[in-house]
């Protein structure tokens, strides 16, 4: 039996060259390497995996909901309200506009009509209240904090690096969720654009989404170059501009995030090396990941009918 097997591998070495054998050794480690990198990229997928995950709260560090600006959609203020806890839900919401008593009702109106526990506005142009701990203990109890549209610059002015950042911050890092439309978009961001038509006016945001800078209004306002040019200053930057109408929901821990709503949301990564800047068009159902962005890999097909998003379905 030892001397059959002996000669039938004598057959194969006189039969197959040692090249040969190299050769498919070599694809065969291949072949190993990348079913693990296939396991290990699915793996980061485990968990809130899909667009309904994101869209349903399945998730943890916390939640972002950014908003384009224009008309909030229902189906928006529903899920945010839903991620902050539904009927058990108490929201702060902070304009990005002084705030006249009179208005403060029309900041409320809409929340209170989701009937949540408790929602409340929190105002104040004076930094010095700002760092004060009884004026924003309210923050210390909310399930969710919405930012509204404005001036986002006015937003690092009254807030920014006082005891308010602070304790938005701590709502994410609790699991709550924090959401902003327009100025309160915008103010996501690590580097923020400022206003204008120059992206390269960047500035200090609150820093919910690091790594990346939000415009918004982008279609409507053609708001193109401006992101292009905030990309395209030199800093490690990914450009999200998103449109009218249009929210995406973030998953802050990974950076996995989808689209919801009516319009379009643009991504554009600066350009690495010998890599072009990269740009992604995503709907309302696409699903996206940073790191995905940043390296080139493909973002895979869209669960949404391009047709239906024409006729506003």
């Amino acid at each position: 039996m030892t001397e059959e097997i002996a000669t039938k591998e004598r057959f194969w070495r006189r039969r197959v060259p040692r090249w040969r054998w190299a050769v498919w050794s070599i694809l065969g480690i291949v072949a190993l390497v990348s079913a693990f990198t296939i396991r290990d990229r699915m793996s980061r997928f485990a968990a809130a995996s899909t667009p309904e995950d994101l869209i349903n709260g399945k998730v943890s560090g916390g939640t972002l909901v950014i908003a384009g600006g224009g008309e909030l959609p229902m189906q928006v203020q529903q899920k945010f309200v839903e991620l902050a806890g539904a009927q058990k839900a108490r929201i702060v919401v902070i304009p990005a506009v002084k705030l006249d008593e009179s208005l403060r009702e029309h900041y409320l109106a809409a929340w209170k009509a989701m009937q949540p526990a408790d929602v409340q506005v929190l105002h104040t142009t004076d930094r010095a209240e700002a760092d004060d701990p009884a004026f924003s203990a309210v923050l210390d109890e909310a399930t969710g904090v919405w930012i509204g549209g404005g001036s986002q610059t006015s937003l690092v002015t009254w807030y920014g690096r006082t005891l308010v950042e602070k304790r938005i911050r701590a709502v994410l890092e609790r699991n709550g969720v924090v959401g902003g439309t327009s100025a309160g978009a915008a103010i996501m961001s690590e580097r923020m654009i400022a206003g204008g038509r120059d992206g390269r006016n960047l500035s200090r945001g609150f820093g919910l989404w690091p790594g990346v800078v939000v415009d918004q209004h982008f279609m409507r306002r053609n708001r193109w170059a401006r992101l292009y040019q905030a990309i395209a200053s030199g800093e490690p930057l990914t450009g999200i501009g998103i449109d009218e109408e249009t929210a995406i929901i973030v998953e802050r821990g990974t950076g996995k995030f989808v689209v919801l709503g009516k319009s379009y949301v643009m991504a554009m990564v600066a350009a690495i090396d010998s890599q072009p800047i990269r740009i992604e068009i995503l709907k309302s159902g696409d699903m996206a990941h940073l790191s995905d962005l940043k390296e080139g890999r493909p973002l895979g097909p869209s669960p949404t009918d391009f047709d239906s998003l024409l006729i506003g379905e």
